[in-house]
């Protein structure tokens, strides 16, 4: 029985969910296909991959906000065969069904036909469940501090049957020998279910160090912890004992042990194997380094199945440890931040250690895969600008020709402070960090890029729009300012506009300007005379408004936790809703190129929607 959820990386995933990001609503809901307006979800590229569970030729890969199934007959190319709008942070098999546990309680799933999954049960839960194993007819979940028991016979309608708290955060769940073992951030917890309904805690053995996501068992418990693999003997299940821990070189998220080898998710350090069979000494077999955050594993004939949060499921063969291969991948995202679109290929930010992703948007969209990892770390923006791909990661502003579509070359770099977000035309690029300051970089070389500006407090370039000669850029404290740039790159400003919000992001489409306000939803202004521009009206958004894109005579805004909501901007005095699209996720920016229209949705990955051609073609624009 495989638990696992990684300390530090479970309270950033809950800490993103309680910062307001927490819709539920089924992906597209009842409103996926909007007819008056022609555009409908064509696609979806998951988000953070948490959890998994294989069986024979499927594996269930749980993410942040879905349950993914595929089949893995051909471990080198695992294939998607249904997915399921539902939390996964654990998942269980039993026979025919699947017992999931995640953001929106437990479900359980029929699974008899892995390709036509079916909820047939569901128990909503106060808070995010963490951890479930089931044993004959009851489920035993840990979220937070609470221990909660669920009758499970009637798979119809789930039964709460008690709740115990636990005087410390439960990290992991395992059953073995009639009792649940259960480690929480203090140590090892015993409860006896002899009567199933009422467990009770008949020992309690204090870990070494913090104990970390998952727990183990055989004649051991196995979990996890900075720098060590703990180890407590059960061979008297009423007094459990401490056993020496084995020093490793990292942190243990996830293990699995099998003839005296323990298979390991070392959290940043991937994949690990040790023979533990002298634990007075133990021994590396093997490891594999992946780009993000081994989360947790399953090990079944030969193959080990990781789960890295920013790269999703790899496989590899394991029969020989010693000379690990990583044989196939199901690639995620991780959590998508940022975006750079056109009709053939998606470049998204994305993951906790910042990776570049290449997505293949495929024929129609329909088949929309992350083909490649172009970074691995700390890429905080990105831009796409004609053939050329901009991408600042902390250090400095890299940039790639995409002639070669999956395997764009690095022709050109920039050395960089501080600045970590960027807008591109096609002669300058606009660089502003934290504080609004900006600087310009003359990129029409761009194997020899040149700084040939700079300016303090001027604004942030992540809501700039560039239209038609002019620069709308804004800032916290002096609102939206519209310049012309000289030939050499230096800005003139030629027109102000107050603004008491603050502006996520600028759009600009003929007469008038489009302002994302964030809770003060969307502002439109009149910059026909752009010395003089002029309010024309507001419109509060289902949620903080976040991004905006404008396509014909509609507005398409990234509406926070409310998803995606389009506007009737026909009028631009009397703008109105003309449908809201709830995303798994929290919409936080959105790109839209001649056909598509991508959804940057956190967690949840990124959504692409297709816009009927037969609309007005969006203006020629740039807004990043």
């Amino acid at each position: 029985m495989l638990k696992s959820r990684r300390y530090l990386i479970w309270a950033l995933l809950v800490a993103l969910m309680a910062s307001g990001c927490m819709s539920l609503s089924p992906l597209g809901g009842s409103v996926s296909s909007i007819p008056a307006l022609n555009i409908q979800q064509v696609a979806h590229i998951g988000g953070a991959a948490v959890s998994i569970a294989v069986r024979g030729n499927y594996a269930y890969l749980g993410l942040s906000y879905e349950l993914l199934i595929l089949d893995i007959t051909n471990r080198v190319q695992p294939r998607q065969i249904a997915t399921l709008p539902i939390p996964a942070t654990d998942i269980a098999l039993i026979n025919e069904y699947a017992y999931v546990v995640g953001r929106d309680g437990f479900h359980i799933i029929d699974i008899a036909n892995p390709a036509t999954p079916r909820v047939v049960g569901k128990w909503q839960a106060e808070r995010t469940l963490a951890d479930i194993v089931v044993v004959g007819e009851f489920a035993y979940i840990a979220s937070y501090n609470d221990f909660y028991v669920l009758a499970v016979q009637t798979p119809q309608a789930p039964r709460l049957l008690s709740r115990i708290q636990v005087p410390a955060r439960l990290e992991g769940l395992a059953a073995a020998h009639g009792y649940i073992y259960a480690t929480s951030t203090e140590g090892l917890h015993t409860f006896d279910i002899s009567m199933p309904a009422k467990p009770v805690e008949v020992a309690f053995v204090e870990a070494e160090g913090i104990p970390s996501g998952s727990i183990f068992v055989q004649e051991y418990a196995y979990f996890g912890g900075e720098y060590m693999l703990q180890r407590i003997d059960l061979s008297s299940p009423l007094t459990p004992t401490r056993a020496p821990s084995l020093p490793m070189p990292g942190w243990v998220s996830d293990v699995v042990v099998a003839d005296d080898i323990a298979y390991l998710a070392a959290g940043a350090r991937g994949l690990q194997i040790w023979d533990i069979g002298d634990a007075r000494s133990p021994t590396q077999l093997g490891a594999y380094d992946t780009t993000g955050v081994a989360m947790t594993l399953a090990v079944s004939e030969d193959y080990v199945y990781l789960v890295d949060c920013d790269e999703g499921l790899q496989i590899f063969d394991a029969v020989d440890p010693t000379n690990l291969q990583r044989v196939g991948l199901f690639a995620t995202l991780g959590v998508a931040y940022a975006a750079a679109a056109n009709d053939s290929f998606a470049y998204v930010a994305g993951g906790f250690n910042g990776g570049l992703h290449i997505v293949d948007i495929g024929e129609a969209a329909t088949r929309s895969t992350v083909r490649a990892h172009l970074q691995s770390v700390a890429v905080k923006d990105v831009a796409l600008a004609g053939e050329y791909l901009y991408a600042i990661d902390g250090g400095s502003l890299k940039i790639y020709d995409t002639v070669h579509l999956l395997a764009p070359r690095q022709i050109g770099a920039f050395a960089l402070d501080a600045e970590n977000a960027l807008a591109v035309d096609a002669q300058f690029a606009y660089l502003s960090n934290n504080q609004g300051d900006v600087l310009v970089l003359d990129v029409s070389e761009p194997a020899q890029v040149k700084a040939v500006a700079s300016y303090k407090g001027l604004g942030y370039v992540n809501a700039m729009a560039i239209d038609n000669g002019y620069i709308y850029i804004a800032h916290r404290d002096h609102g939206l300012r519209i310049f012309t740039s000289a030939p050499n790159g230096a800005l003139n400003q030629v027109g102000q506009y107050a603004v008491k919000a603050n502006v996520k992001k600028v759009v600009v489409k003929g007469d008038y300007a489009y302002l994302a306000l964030g809770s003060s939803g969307l502002q439109i202004v009149d910059i026909s005379n752009p010395a003089q521009p002029r309010w024309q009206s507001n419109y509060r958004t289902a949620d903080s408004a976040q991004g905006i894109a404008i396509n014909g005579p509609y507005a398409y805004v990234a509406a926070d936790d409310a998803g995606l909501q389009v506007l009737d901007i026909s009028e631009p005095t009397a703008p109105t809703s003309m449908a809201l699209l709830p995303t798994l996720g929290c919409a936080s920016d959105l790109e839209m190129t001649d056909r598509y229209l991508y959804i940057v949705d956190g967690l949840g990955g990124l959504l692409i929607y297709v816009v009927d051609e037969t609309l007005p073609n969006q203006a020629s624009i740039t807004s990043l």
